[in-house]
């Protein structure tokens, strides 16, 4: 009896009990980075730009638009998407292409948004183009990626386990990129540290502005952001409580530059490219 019902779901198609286990433990462990990408992108990438670029209130006002416009543009994208996959017929599936090319084409879009230095407004059409792009490359392996839960199992017992531990991996993702970040980008712990102080160490030793034949310092203001530089204390602080002080301390001293019509500020913070001029 045995055999005939093991020989029963080989002919169906349905996974055997090796592959129902294989599929449990390695299936959610696939969203963990992605979910990690996502909290970089969706919660960082507004904050990244205001510590990096020199925005005017309409150029502001413009990233606020495209970013409110990116979101009524998903309730559109998913959709669609999902009918894409659904009509696509290859020798790998349906769903395999559509991962592949979303998973490398995020992966370009994200490299791209942290790292292209551009100013005004050849930033924010930058910005525009950048922050669609990721909506549509990560929506093309999203729903592929969830849409291939119910072909991984054809036993609904199987498929709720399946869909609860892949929900718990992606919260794992996301709370981890949630810790790691702002511990990498703030405070003592920050990466490139060393590189950024060399780098202002340089830009100070070398700035002049020559004028009516003499060579005269310019006026540099120097902020440094880094949490043990604003307080002597920091224990017991949460990482969301130490960026809202640095925040609060860099609306300070622009504010303040603004009013005496200082020409530049420097602002030390994150990885090393996170330079502010005014």
């Amino acid at each position: 009896m045995d055999n005939k019902n093991a020989a029963a779901a080989l002919n169906s198609g349905a996974p055997d009990e090796k592959s129902q286990k294989r599929n449990l433990l390695c299936f959610p462990v696939g969203t963990l980075g992605r979910d990690m990408i996502y909290n970089l992108f969706t919660n960082y990438i507004l904050l990244y730009v205001l510590f990096t670029h020199n925005l005017t209130a309409a150029q502001l006002m413009s990233i606020t638009g495209i970013m409110i416009g990116a979101r009524i543009f998903d309730a559109l994208n998913d959709p669609l998407m999902g009918n894409i996959i659904e009509r696509t017929r290859t020798r790998w599936g349906k769903y395999k292409p559509w991962l592949t090319i979303g998973i490398l084409s995020t992966s370009v879009v994200v490299y791209l948004a942290f790292n292209v230095r551009l100013e005004g407004w050849a930033f924010i059409w930058f910005f525009g183009i950048i922050y669609f792009a990721y909506s549509i490359t990560y929506t093309m392996h999203d729903i592929s990626y969830w849409g291939m839960i119910p072909s991984l199992s054809r036993d609904g017992g199987t498929r709720d386990k399946l869909t609860a531990m892949t929900n718990l991996a992606a919260g794992i993702g996301g709370a981890v990129a949630g810790i790691m970040i702002p511990m990498f980008t703030t405070g003592s712990n920050t990466i490139g540290k060393k590189v950024m102080a060399e780098k202002l160490k340089g830009e100070r030793t070398e700035h002049k502005e020559f004028k009516s034949g003499k060579a005269i310092q310019s006026q540099i203001v120097e902020v440094d952001l880094h949490i043990h530089e604003l307080l002597d204390d920091f224990r017991g602080l949460s990482n969301s409580e130490m960026l809202e002080i640095q925040m609060r301390k860099f609306r300070e001293e622009l504010d303040n530059a603004m009013r005496k019509g200082i020409k530049k500020i420097v602002f030390i913070h994150g990885v090393g490219a996170g330079v502010l001029k005014l």
